[in-house]
Parts: structure tokens; sequence; C-alpha cells
């Protein structure tokens, strides 16, 4: 699974907050005790094509 994480992933009316940011925590726990694995963007990194292209490669 790929994520693209916006304010709305970490922030309440415009703040940080914790409570969110822990509830998308344990969705990502959710799911990889599901058996996927999760990969998160923030939406700043995929602005720029120098920031977005992969880094890592993956014999699949």
């Amino acid at each position: 699974m790929i994520e693209v994480d916006g304010q709305h992933h970490y922030a309440k009316e415009g703040r940080p907050s914790p409570a969110v940011y822990a509830e998308n925590m344990r969705a990502d726990r959710d799911l990889k005790l599901s058996g996927y694995e999760v990969f998160r963007f923030g939406a700043d990194e995929l602005q720029d094509e120098h920031h977005a292209y992969p880094r890592v490669t993956w014999d699949v």
C-alpha cells in the first residue's frame, strides 16, 4: 500500500494533533499485521520529481 499524507493525516483544524497521528499509526499497524507493506509519502515530498524519484530499488 502507498499512502500520500497531507495535513489531514497529522492535524485537526490546522493544528498538529497527537490523536490524529496516533489514529494513522494504528491504521498502519493494522495493515502491517494483515500482511501489507505500508509506504507513506508526505505530499510535499511528491511536489518535486527529484524527491519523488525512488532512492531504493526492490527486487520483485
